[in-house]
Formats: structure tokens, C-alpha cells, sequence
């Protein structure tokens, strides 16, 4: 959202006297708050489809097994996902897809997803 001259002189000032604060505020002209209107509008309707998968990011990452524990150090990484992918060279729908437990990775990707993790497979001797 583009703010007018005045809007951003007043969140300068906001910013001179309390430079800690994380809260500004300026009167939005009627164009503005009806575009925010319309933002609020268009994430409230997102909610339901961002918690589904949320709880699919979750639940897969609890799998048992090697998808799983892979999914959990993606979580623990703390990057964006998109950093991740790119770091990997894995498409973005690609890994996406695998954190929600709806696809698989090509070993390649997996070989390349556990370099930029930092991860390495140790073989356990059999007894």
C-alpha cells in the first residue's frame, strides 16, 4: 500500500519519539482502508485452507521412518522453505509437496536437500 506524504512524515515522527515502539498508526485515506478491506478479507479466507496444511506439515513430519525424520530437520532448519529449496536446487512445489506428505524427492534432491542440511547418514554396525 502506497503511503501519502503526510502518512509517512507521521510515521517518521512516530519513529523519532518512540524508536522502540513496533506500533504505528496514521489515518488511512477511504482507498486505503477499503484495499485493506479487501486484504483482510482475502486472508480470512485463506485461514482454513493455511491450517489444513499446516496440520499436514505436522502430522507428516511425525511419520515414522526416514521422509519423516528428513521433514523434521526441514522444519528445525529455521530458513524460509523457498531458501531451503533454492540453497538445494529442489523446485519449490517439489519439496513443498514432500514437507506436506503429498509427494516424494528423487534421490538426487535428497542427496542435495541432506548437503544443504548438514546431514549425514552414519551406518550403525549390525550386531
Amino acid at each position: 500500500m502506497q503511503l501519502t506524504p503526510e502518512q509517512r512524515a507521521e510515521i517518521d515522527r512516530q519513529k523519532g519519539e518512540k524508536p522502540e515502539s513496533r506500533h504505528l498508526y496514521f489515518k488511512a485515506t477511504s482507498g486505503q482502508a477499503a484495499q485493506l478491506q479487501t486484504q483482510a478479507r482475502k486472508s480470512e479466507s485463506e485461514k482454513p485452507q493455511i491450517e489444513a496444511d499446516y496440520h499436514k506439515l505436522v502430522a507428516a513430519s511425525e511419520e515414522p521412518g526416514f521422509s519423516g525424520w528428513l521433514r523434521r530437520r526441514i522444519r528445525q532448519d529455521g530458513r524460509p522453505i523457498r531458501k531451503v529449496a533454492e540453497a538445494a536446487a529442489v523446485e519449490l512445489t517439489e519439496l513443498s509437496a514432500f514437507r506436506l506428505g503429498e509427494g516424494t524427492l528423487a534421490t538426487d534432491a535428497v542427496d542435495r536437500l541432506m548437503e544443504t542440511l548438514h546431514l549425514k547418514l552414519v551406518e550403525e554396525p549390525s550386531s
